[in-house]
Formats: structure tokens, C-alpha cells, sequence
């Protein structure tokens, strides 16, 4: 289903790059993270595309069932975390929903006038956002891929084939970026493109097994014991420490808390590899302590 978003008062929205993605409110507490996918120059509204997923946490149950025409929801201004960058070349790669994101950075480039090819991937037809429309742009550039007829993108053949000048950018699910993830590691250092990932979940449960320590919430002058398979986030809650979160999978930032002490294990998708190095900051949801304390600024 497609969302248009206007403000309550009619007033102009915030700018926003493609690539970007707001926070909507679900109901007090719960917030899910959703890919801007209309037309960046139209200011007066947001446009997000949200799958029914058979395995919703709320967020795309809610939107479907329950949201419609007039009815008001919160949402943040947009944020992002995955930018188009200037390349040669632009090779999109998408898997299902992982389409959203990828639509206004084909504008984007065709406004530009940059060389682009798109490869979308799904499992039927009927269940993928926005074929019609891509199709018409240039059937040369587009390739749509069924898995009942023409099996999934050759993700090897796509990695091989881009130059060093290249971007690839890629979002669908966890197994199809990973997949491309080893691929793109399997080309020579010299000849490999960029590669640019966008993740709606995580691979697998990154908080498991480890050992037992202490995290420490500065400002509440609270002490917590996190325990093997435990994260966190659900540590310090159980002390009554109260801390933002959303996703818990490491990928959407909501959880982002500043790092006084201790050297954090970063399991996160969202800081850059430089961001975890400095360990300024850590994703409290999934990344775990090093050390036998973590003092942190909540």
C-alpha cells in the first residue's frame, strides 16, 4: 500500500535526499522506520510504500488495517543513512520492499543524466511495488526478475560485472545482502565497484551467548548486570532505566547512546566502520561490552 503524508496544517515539508527514511509512530512506544519514495521536489507530502509482512512486528499490520484516508499519525523528519554519492555508474540491485529506497535514486540519476541500471528481484509479480512504472522508464536499464520464471538476480554475475567507478546499491532482504556482501568481497580489490547496503532486518540475533557484565547508567546512577543472551536495552529497562529504542536489530539508530566508559562490541548495521572505531557511541539494543563494565550516558 502507498502512504501520502501531508502535514496537519498544510504547511511545506522538510527537504529530503534520496535515500532517506522518517520515523512514523505506530501507537506510544513503538516506531518503525519506512523509506521515502515520492517525489523529492513535491513539498507538500511524503510518500512511503509498506509490504504486508506475514511475520509484522505492528508496524506494516497497523498501516494496513487500521490507518486510512484523513486519519493522522506522528512521523519524524526524515534522516539518512543511505545517500547516493556521485559514480561513473549506478547499479541498483532490490528485493522485494527493498524497491522503496531505490525508486527516487533512479530519478535522481536520470535527472542527472548519470549512466544507471536496475535489477528487481521478488518472488511473483502481483506482489512488487512499482514494476509498471519502472518498466516504462527504459526497458534496456530495467530487469525484472520472478522467481516462479526467471529465478533471482545473478548476484555474481552483477558484482563481476561493475567497474571500480561503479556504486552498487542494494536493500531487500538480510539473505539477498549478504549474498551479495560475499560476491562483492570475491572480486579483486582493483576491479571491485562501491557497494552501498540498505538493511530493513538483521541477518541473525547479534546479542547471543557472550560473557556476563556490568553496564553502568551514569545520570540515573543505576547498575545493571547483562547476562549471557541478554542485550542491553532489556538489561537496563529491567533496572528501570528507561531508553529509546525501535528497531532492536541494529539497523534504524533510535537507540544510539553515548559511551563514557568501557570498550564497546560493536554488532550494529548502522554506525560506519570509523563511528565504531572512535566507540564514541554504541547501539545498546544488539552490541554488547568487551570489557567487564560499559558505563554509558542515560
Amino acid at each position: 500500500m502507498r502512504f501520502d503524508l501531508a502535514a496537519r496544517d498544510g504547511a511545506e515539508l522538510p527537504a529530503w535526499e534520496p535515500g532517506a527514511h522518517i520515523d512514523i509512530e505506530i501507537v506510544p512506544g513503538l516506531v518503525r522506520q519506512y523509506s521515502l519514495c515520492g517525489n523529492r521536489h513535491d513539498r507538500s507530502r511524503y510518500t512511503i510504500a509498506v509490504g504486508l509482512e506475514s511475520t509484522s512486528r505492528g508496524g506494516s499490520e497497523f498501516l494496513h488495517a487500521v490507518v486510512d484516508v484523513g486519519d493522522e499519525v506522528r512521523a519524524a523528519v526524515p534522516r539518512n543513512r543511505f545517500p547516493l554519492v556521485p559514480a561513473d555508474k549506478y547499479v541498483f540491485l532490490a528485493g522485494g520492499v527493498g524497491i522503496s529506497p531505490i525508486v527516487p535514486m533512479i530519478e535522481e540519476a536520470r535527472r542527472e543524466g548519470a549512466e544507471w541500471e536496475l535489477h528487481y528481484g521478488g518472488r511473483r509479480r502481483s506482489a512488487m511495488a512499482f514494476v509498471a512504472e519502472l518498466e516504462r522508464l527504459d526497458p534496456q536499464r530495467v530487469r525484472i526478475y520472478t522467481e516462479c520464471v526467471h529465478g533471482r538476480p545473478p548476484l555474481s554475475r552483477i558484482a563481476a560485472d561493475a567497474e571500480p567507478g561503479d556504486a552498487i546499491y542494494a536493500c531487500g532482504p538480510p539473505s539477498m545482502l549478504s549474498e551479495l556482501e560475499m560476491e562483492h568481497a570475491g572480486v579483486a580489490p582493483d576491479r571491485r565497484a562501491r557497494l552501498h547496503v540498505e538493511r530493513f532486518s538483521a541477518r541473525h540475533s547479534v546479542a547471543s551467548g557472550d560473557a556476563e557484565f556490568e553496564v553502568v547508567a551514569a545520570l540515573s546512577k543505576t547498575t545493571a548486570t547483562v547476562a549471557p543472551g541478554q542485550s542491553v536495552l532489556n538489561a537496563l529497562r529491567s533496572a528501570g532505566v528507561s531508553v529509546p529504542s525501535s528497531c532492536e536489530a541494529g539497523i534504524c539508530g533510535s537507540c544510539e547512546t553515548k559511551v563514557l566508559g568501557g570498550t564497546p562490541d560493536h554488532r550494529d548495521y548502522f554506525l560506519t566502520p570509523d563511528e565504531k572505531k572512535s566507540d564514541e557511541t554504541m547501539m545498546v539494543c544488539v552490541s554488547r561490552c568487551a570489557s567487564a563494565r560499559l558505563t554509558l550516558e542515560l
